[in-house]
């Protein structure tokens, strides 16, 4: 019956070997029975744990062997949690299966917990002599070889291309994509299930929906919730808010700027195209200013002060009114219309300063008491 020990997860047996000891957890459903044993190191660790007793002694080495216990550690790994080591070698055995899919394959997980009991790796033979080995492309089987010859390389290159994935979805404009969605890009680059070209067309598919192609069913359950054009498109608003004005930006239809968009991202040239598009619409909504390089911006800035000055407000610029004075480019015109506007809607400011003008005209206080006075 397992102990309950100190600062470690419980249901843990200590088997003892010839007055060395293992805290071992067998694992769950396994038939013929599977054990994980973790060593305990010092006799300063055995007393940290609370241990009193053993649960199982075997009388040799030989004994102990042949229970095919799978050595996973020191007992320290152990301390100060009570996740169920299961829990977590599970959790890792989900992860190794994500960069090194062969491992779900009950035949070879069957050869390397073989291989794992008798001390050694799977040989060569024993791996391409696996059906997954026969029914896999040969990319894959590299992939496969080289996890076997060069672990090291294998990992870098894994880390490697995660980071190249997540890269390419930020320069596409998909600045939330998770990191599962780029783990599995990356992973199933890295392994040789996509091709290079397959996994980027496929990013180009959650990136730009417009964009004609089949996305995998793979990434089917990612497409929802991607920002996945906003960045192209916010480039798009600002440069025909810049060009146009508030007023006529208004014109243009989700359509046209998702279009845009999405040529922007494929043609590094179609921002120049659009520019020189929304330079034709400026020279046609305010011919008066024949300087095909004057943008919106330019020409109505000086304008927006003037409109604040007389009025005491921010300019509308969507109100018919500021484009007349854009395009009248006449500061007399301009104070004029806007001091009739100002005494129409009864304008403070306008009001204020009409009032202060007839003072100085008639001498004294003139009040607001008689409307028609203004």
């Amino acid at each position: 019956m397992a102990q309950n020990l100190h600062q470690v997860p419980p249901n843990l047996e200590v088997w003892e070997v010839q007055g060395e000891f293992f805290l071992m957890r067998v694992v769950p459903t396994a038939d013929p029975p599977i054990y994980l044993v973790w060593s305990v190191a010092s006799e300063t660790d055995k007393q940290a744990l609370g241990v009193t007793r053993s649960d199982r002694v075997f009388s040799s080495w030989g004994e102990f062997y042949a229970t095919g216990a799978l050595r996973q550690g020191n007992s320290t790994e152990l301390l100060n949690t009570t996740k169920d080591p299961w829990d977590q070698i599970v959790s890792n055995y989900e992860a190794v299966v994500r960069v090194k899919p062969w491992m779900a394959d009950p035949e070879i997980l069957a050869l390397w917990l073989g291989a794992a009991m008798e001390g050694r790796k799977i040989t060569d033979f024993e791996r391409q002599g696996t059906e997954w080995w026969r029914t896999h492309t040969d990319t894959e089987r590299q992939w496969m070889s080289l996890n076997a010859s060069d672990p090291t390389t294998a990992d870098r290159l894994v880390a490697d291309n995660r980071l190249q994935v997540a890269d390419l979805f930020a320069q596409a404009g998909v600045d939330n994509a998770s990191l599962d969605l780029i783990n599995l890009v990356a992973d199933n680059w890295t392994q040789g299930k996509w091709s290079q070209v397959y996994a980027t067309t496929q990013l180009r598919l959650l990136a730009d929906p417009q964009l004609g192609g089949t996305l995998d069913n793979e990434l089917l359950d990612f497409r929802d919730g991607l920002d996945s054009t906003r960045g192209e498109e916010d480039r798009v608003r600002d440069m025909i808010q810049t060009w146009l004005g508030p007023a006529y930006a208004e014109g243009w239809t989700e359509d046209q700027i998702g279009v845009w968009s999405s040529r922007l991202r494929e043609d590094p040239d179609a921002r120049l195209e659009l520019e020189e598009t929304l330079k034709r619409h400026r020279l046609a909504l305010f011919p008066e200013y024949d300087n095909a390089n004057l943008t919106y911006e330019d020409i109505a800035a000086p304008w927006r002060g003037v409109w604040s000055q007389v009025l005491g407000q921010t300019a509308d610029e969507t109100d018919s009114l500021f484009n007349q004075i854009v395009r009248a480019n006449d500061l007399a015109t301009a104070s004029r219309l806007l001091r009739t506007h100002g005494k129409k809607t009864g304008n403070a400011t306008v009001v204020n300063s009409l009032l202060g003008d007839l003072g100085d005209a008639f001498g004294g206080q003139v009040r607001r008491s008689d409307p028609a006075i203004l």
